[in-house]
């Protein structure tokens, strides 16, 4: 049997496959980010949630695919914990960008993109990631993301921006104190996630006008820095994975017609895809 994994900063989505194809087993986790996470706690983790869920499966080969898993160093983060986890299983772990295109394009070159918590994007030749604009994670860059569009609305929170009725609501559904958010982003584990989680609140209110335009505003940067610098941008449409991409799909397409820019496929995860690419390439 295979195991399959596609995990982001939030969440991960597992797929047991067996030896004639068959999805016999789905399970659902917390994101195992190499950033966020060690070895130890990932053992941790997986001991209660995921191995109970598996049973007594045989598993032969492991292919995890996880946010910031892009060094040899994050990678042996995963790595070393799913080995201790299914010993005498191989184990094969990449970037996330890798399963997005696996997902998107299968065997087929193209572009694809992430939109999820985080954001990323490449140029895939059917095989391998040729080029990648550099993702500088939640302080630095992750424009587009759950993670960006939840701080620019946290920011025009707290200094009391938002329109009266956005601003009312906001605090019915949260009742966050200034103290609070600043001890969430700067003190607290996990901020990106803490970040992103506001991002459902945009999706809720999309229509609403200034909602619109933080979401607008979010996505053009993310063509801005990066889609729109790859070289072949406009030559061939670009697939997307992720909540972000999902639920806002429709400004996602304007934004990209804005840019000249093809939309290709909108999924909300790929596990199911990248499952069917493994699949596909054991049988």
């Amino acid at each position: 049997m295979i195991l399959v994994a596609d995990s982001g900063s939030t969440k991960a989505d597992w797929n047991l496959v067996d030896d004639k194809g068959n999805i016999v087993k789905q399970a659902s986790t917390i994101g195992l980010n190499p950033l966020f996470i060690t070895t130890e706690g990932i053992v941790a983790e997986l001991s209660k949630t995921l191995v109970p869920a598996l049973g007594d499966a045989s598993i032969t080969n492991v292919y995890f695919y996880g946010a910031s898993c892009s060094s040899t160093e994050r990678k042996g983060v995963v790595a070393n914990g799913l080995q201790q986890l299914f010993a005498g299983s191989h184990v094969m772990v990449d970037h996330d960008m890798l399963a997005a295109a696996r997902a998107l394009c299968g065997n087929e070159p193209g572009f694809a993109a992430i939109l999820g918590t985080g954001s990323n994007s490449c140029y895939y030749d059917g095989v391998d990631i040729i080029d990648n604009i550099p993702a500088l994670g939640f302080i630095l860059g992750d424009e587009g993301s759950g993670a960006y569009i939840g701080r620019m609305l946290i920011r025009e929170y707290i200094y009391e921006t938002l329109p009266a009725d956005l601003h009312e609501q906001f605090t019915a559904d949260y009742g966050l104190s200034k103290d609070d958010i600043f001890a969430a982003v700067y003190s607290k584990p996990l901020p990106n996630r803490f970040l992103a989680q506001f991002a459902r609140f945009c999706t809720r209110h999309q229509s609403h006008p200034h909602v619109e335009g933080i979401l607008t505003k979010a996505l053009d940067d993310y063509f801005v820095h990066h889609i729109c610098r790859y070289e072949k941008h406009k030559q061939h449409p670009v697939g997307f994975v992720g909540s972000v991409a999902h639920f806002h799909s429709n400004i996602l397409k304007a934004v990209a017609e804005k840019h000249g820019v093809t939309v290709g496929k909108i999924i909300e995860a790929p596990i199911a895809a990248l499952t069917l690419y493994h699949i596909n390439q054991a049988l």
